[in-house]
């Protein structure tokens, strides 16, 4: 999966919003959603490029896909249980 980084067995991507402005006046904004890797190479992508006056950045969110889509049970059945506890 693209932009996806294992952090110790727990994967995050993080969401900023960022707005450069450039030498003839224009303000330019993109929101990135990638790995920390990802947004690094897209600053010194900015910070090299000598049309860029300056560049600010907004966190917006992050997520952590350790608990994206974790489930767990609320009930159980006790025939399930118990079979569940015979096998162990």
């Amino acid at each position: 999966m693209k932009g996806l980084v294992e952090n110790k067995s727990t994967i995050i991507v993080y969401a900023y919003r960022y707005i450069w402005k450039t030498k003839d006046g224009k303000l330019n904004v993109k929101f990135l959603t990638e790995c920390q890797e990802a947004h690094a190479k897209f600053q010194d992508v900015l910070r090299n490029d000598d049309n860029v006056i300056s560049c600010v950045r907004e966190y917006l969110h992050e997520i952590n896909f350790e608990y994206f889509g974790y489930t767990e049970p609320v009930k159980i059945d006790e025939k399930e249980k118990k079979d569940e506890e015979k096998e162990s």
